[in-house]
């Protein structure tokens, strides 16, 4: 790995700060090891550039903006090493200065790491611990044809004050419906994919 392949990361955030210096020494250490034999790649455990800065922008981030940061930090999964985006994100999580909303969004962001490499019950683990909501109950499809379902009360609505029967049925959009249990390990799957 040359010089100019270096990629200077200044943040204020100490912990993470660190975190992200090692994980890149010993990116370059890799590298430049590699290089050193003929017969190896030289780019072998290189930090990809985008994850570099990445992390650097998730750190620097604040407010919402912070949110939309580690999402992007995520979407270099398939770019970079997946481990890189992992300990970076493991490493935005650890810092004493990540507000604790951000914390755990970067938790549940590990969590789906966990899950993409095979590691289901590590991953329900982890979102458990955070304290998802693992169970939930849905009714209907209701008509909602125009927007028109806006403006009215359904069954389950006009009930509001009463103690859910799971038995009790509503007249829906195409047929009778009631209330169902969510499918067992949807809590571990990101909102976008349900």
């Amino acid at each position: 790995m040359n010089e100019g392949a270096c990629v200077t990361i200044e943040m204020r955030r100490d912990g993470f700060a660190r975190r992200l210096r090692s994980l890149a020494i010993v990116g370059m250490a890799i590298g430049a090891a590699a290089t050193a034999s003929p017969s190896a790649h030289a780019e072998l455990g290189a930090i990809h550039p985008e994850v570099l800065r990445a992390a650097a922008a998730a750190s620097q981030a604040r407010g919402p903006e912070a949110y939309a940061a580690l999402r992007e930090l995520w979407r270099t999964w398939d770019r970079g090493d997946p481990t890189h985006v992992e300990e970076a994100l493991r490493a935005f999580a650890e810092s004493p200065s990540t507000s604790p909303p951000m914390r755990v969004y970067a938790e549940l962001l590990s969590a789906y790491a966990r899950r993409r490499r095979g590691d289901l019950d590590g991953a329900v683990a982890k979102i458990t611990k955070l304290g998802f909501v693992s169970q939930w109950m849905t009714v209907g499809p209701f008509d909602n044809d125009n927007k028109g379902g806006f403006n009215t009360a359904f069954g389950p609505e006009l009930e509001m004050d009463q103690p859910i029967v799971p038995t009790r049925t509503y007249d829906g959009k195409e047929r009778s419906v009631k209330w169902r249990l969510s499918p067992e390990g949807a809590a571990t799957l990101p909102i976008d994919d349900l």
